[in-house]
């Protein structure tokens, strides 16, 4: 049931999409989760880049900042925790790929940028092109088989979601393994 709604989600985010010059805040077709972190999370994760944390693990130890972007990204997108990955810190990027691999349990990803200022990107998808405005604070599906890219280098949060017909992270791995990792 959950595998199917986040299936629908999916196929939803890749309809409709076509070859524009025109950037726009929010395309119907593209998915956004609007104030996905509160600021002091945003600076909280950027002072972690910053320190080189390049990850922060994400099972059920998983640090403030990380816990609360993904139980922004689950109750938006209506999947639980247990299907969303690590959540992962990079600076100066360019490009974001959620690429399709049949033997992946992981599809798309998520992805907020942590400087204060918008964030001008072009999701490609296939053939088409879709320019897109992303405020501060708020986060951007790039659908399996898709790529985001941006108009410069920028501090990303970003976090993979389990493909469609994947089980969610086992009860060990979301309580062990998260917790020697912790």
């Amino acid at each position: 049931e959950v595998a199917d709604r986040i299936d629908a989600r999916l196929l939803s985010l890749g309809s409709g999409l076509h070859r524009t010059n025109e950037t726009v805040a929010h395309p119907a077709h593209t998915q956004t989760v609007p104030d996905a972190l509160a600021r002091a999370d945003v600076d909280d994760l950027m002072t972690r880049l910053q320190h080189g944390q390049a990850a922060l693990c994400c099972g059920h130890w998983q640090q403030q900042p990380a816990a609360a972007l993904r139980s922004s990204i689950s109750s938006a997108l209506g999947v639980t925790s247990r299907q969303l990955g690590d959540v992962h810190l990079s600076s100066e990027s360019v490009k974001l790929t959620a690429t399709v691999s049949d033997d992946s349990m992981w599809g798309s990803v998520v992805a907020l940028f942590l400087e204060p200022t918008s964030t001008q990107a072009k999701l490609v998808q296939g053939q088409s092109t879709t320019a897109i405005t992303l405020k501060p604070g708020e986060a951007v599906v790039v659908p399996e088989g898709a790529e985001l890219l941006l108009d410069e280098p920028r501090s990303v949060a970003w976090l993979h979601m389990r493909r469609a017909g994947k089980s969610a992270r086992s009860l060990f791995e979301y309580y062990f393994v998260a917790g020697v990792r912790a």
